[in-house]
C-alpha cells in the first residue's frame, strides 16, 4: 500500500511521543506499522474527585424518586439503548437471567442518557428512564444511588462513565474488553466478565449485588482506586513529568 508506506517513512524520521489513555489502546499503537517504533507512554484521562465524590445512598435516591429498599442497577450512555456498540442488548439478556431466578421483586434498573425506552424488553424487572443529565451534580447524585454501575460496551477506551462511576464509591461490572481492565480490579472493586457473554454479565451484577458487606469493601475500593491512580492531580503530574523527561537532553 503506497499510502501506508509514506505514513511510515514520515512518522519514522520523527521522534514522536505518544499518549494512550489505556493499555489497550497503546498495545493497538505498538501494533500499528506506523506507530510501532515510537515511544508510547499510558497515562489515563484525570477526574476532579472532589466533584465526583459519593453521595449517601438513600438520600441520593430521595432526591431522585428512586426506591429505598432494592437494589439498584444503572446503565447510561448517549443513546443509551440505541447505539449497539454500548451493549445495552447483553445487559438485557443478562438481566432476564436474573429475573428468572426471582430477582425482579428486589432488583430494578436505571437507565439515563436516553428517553427512549428500548425496543428490546425481555424481562419484567421494572425500569426507570431518567433521561438526558444536563448536569454534573445530579450525575454524582445518580451513581450515588446505584448498587451497581454495569458497561456491557462491546469495545471501548477509556469510559468515563466507569471512572465516574467509581469516583461515587459505586461497584462497576463490565466485560474484560478495551481499557476496562485500567479501572476495574475483577472482585476488589467491580466484576470483569467474559467478553459478550450474558451469562457470565449476570454472574458479576448477581456476584456484586448478593452480599452486603462485600458491597461496602467494593464501595470503598473503588473511591480508592480512583483517588489512587486518576485524580486529576495526579494526572497533571504525570503529564509534567512526561514533558521533562521529553525535553531532556
Amino acid at each position: 500500500n503506497r499510502i501506508l508506506k509514506k505514513k511510515i517513512n514520515h512518522w519514522d524520521n520523527i521522534d514522536l511521543t505518544l499518549v494512550s489513555p489505556s493499555h489497550w489502546l497503546a498495545n493497538c499503537a505498538r501494533e500499528s506499522s506506523v506507530f510501532r517504533h515510537n515511544r508510547i507512554e499510558v497515562i489515563p484521562n484525570g477526574i476532579d474527585t472532589d466533584k465526583y465524590r459519593p453521595i449517601e445512598k438513600k438520600y441520593a435516591r430521595r432526591q431522585l424518586g428512586l426506591p429505598l429498599e432494592k437494589n439498584l442497577i444503572l446503565f447510561g450512555a448517549q443513546r443509551a439503548t440505541g447505539d449497539s456498540r454500548k451493549g445495552f442488548d447483553l445487559l438485557e439478556e443478562a438481566v432476564t437471567r436474573l429475573s428468572t431466578e426471582n430477582h425482579q421483586h428486589r432488583t430494578e434498573i436505571v437507565i439515563y442518557g436516553t428517553n427512549n425506552k428500548s425496543k428490546i424488553e425481555k424481562n419484567n424487572i421494572k425500569r426507570h428512564y431518567i433521561g438526558k443529565i444536563d448536569n454534573e451534580k445530579k450525575l454524582v447524585t445518580l451513581y450515588s444511588a446505584a448498587d451497581v454501575f454495569v458497561a456491557p460496551s462491546r469495545q471501548d477506551n477509556l469510559p468515563n462513565t466507569v471512572m465516574e462511576a467509581l469516583a461515587c464509591g459505586t461497584a462497576c461490572a463490565a466485560f474484560d474488553i478495551g481499557g476496562m481492565p485500567d479501572m476495574i480490579e475483577h472482585k476488589k472493586n467491580g466484576y470483569l466478565a467474559t467478553p459478550y457473554d450474558p451469562a457470565d454479565l449476570a454472574n458479576g451484577i448477581r456476584w456484586v449485588l448478593s452480599d452486603a458487606d462485600r458491597l461496602d469493601r467494593l464501595e470503598h475500593a473503588a473511591r480508592k482506586k480512583v483517588l489512587d491512580e486518576f485524580d486529576i492531580n495526579l494526572i497533571s503530574k504525570r503529564y509534567i513529568d512526561l514533558y521533562q523527561s521529553c525535553l531532556a537532553p
